[in-house]
């Protein structure tokens, strides 16, 4: 197991740094778009305007789709060039950006308050109507003082406790688990009731969370969430999973498929079926393999 591991982290590697070399076109959008850098958000907090950021990949469909379909009209473009600063980053050659502001995905939008703390982020693609909705949302709240549930923003100063107690992390894992069964979908299996996706790391420390004898329904959980995935996202022709499915019952795949995420899922695979022996979860680890390798 330790070989298998020491393998899949150098695939991972050898996909991050061998992606797209070249930045994603965006020199000829509507949008006056800014070149990242390190120190751009720093330099235009003067303006004191929201931030739009985009992270967008060259070999990315819905990115194409969001520039088509949504950044091309008029409403959209005019309205982010006299309200935002905006400001575009390549996920493959700004990696350490992509990493820092936590993104999963894209296209990957952040928007910033003009002070430049995070205001809502998420990632996916919207249409012109959807899209205005938000960015419109966006300059009126932040205008008006308040976050993105209405609520009045408070200033306050974070101190950090000067002791860690032991009791604080029980606590702190004892919220995040109930956090997670609260969003168990035991109708059609995965998390929530939208989009489906698989998160090993998530559903790793979920089955390690229970003691001897308390785990059996989140092994259950688990075993169907991949059998589910296997069934739906899993690509039988090329191998590999898809990066999740756009509906609850895990009907239309999201057509890309990341390094990381694959070798996720095949370490789940391999620790799932030692809890609950599955002929076929051996089978796609050992193709899942076959095509990273590949």
């Amino acid at each position: 197991m330790n070989n298998l591991k020491k393998h899949l982290l150098c695939i991972a590697t050898m996909f991050s740094f061998y992606g797209s070399s070249f930045a994603f076109e965006h020199h000829d959008s509507h949008v006056n778009f800014l070149e990242y850098n390190k120190n751009i958000i720093h330099e235009n907090k003067i303006q004191k305007k929201p931030f739009f950021l985009l992270f967008a990949a060259e070999w990315c469909h819905w990115c194409e789709i969001f520039a088509e379909k949504t950044l091309t009209k008029k409403k959209i473009y005019s309205y982010l060039n006299k309200n935002f600063v905006n400001i575009f980053i390549d996920a493959d050659i700004h990696s350490s950006a992509y990493k820092k502001f936590k993104a999963n995905g894209v296209p990957y939008t952040v928007f910033l308050n003009p002070n430049s703390s995070v205001y809502y982020k998420y990632s996916g693609a919207l249409y012109e109507d959807p899209f205005f909705e938000v960015i419109e949302g966006v300059v009126q709240n932040i205008n008006r003082g308040v976050n993105v549930d209405g609520e009045e923003i408070i200033q306050f100063e974070y101190v950090p406790p000067k002791k860690l107690e032991i009791s604080s992390l029980h606590e702190l894992k004892k919220t995040y688990i109930n956090g997670l069964l609260d969003n168990l979908d035991w109708i059609e299996y995965g998390l929530g009731k939208r989009e489906k996706s698989i998160l090993p790391e998530t559903y790793m420390y979920f089955l390690k969370s229970k003691g001897p004898g308390e785990n059996e329904d989140a092994v259950l959980w688990v075993s169907n969430t991949l059998s589910k995935a296997i069934e739906n996202i899993y690509d039988s022709i090329e191998g590999g999973f898809f990066r999740f499915a756009e509906t609850r019952d895990w009907d239309v795949p999201h057509f890309e498929k990341m390094a990381d995420l694959n070798s996720g899922i095949i370490l789940l695979l391999y620790k799932t079926d030692q809890l609950k022996q599955k002929k076929t979860f051996k089978k796609i680890a050992v193709q899942t393999t076959a095509y990273l390798s590949n």
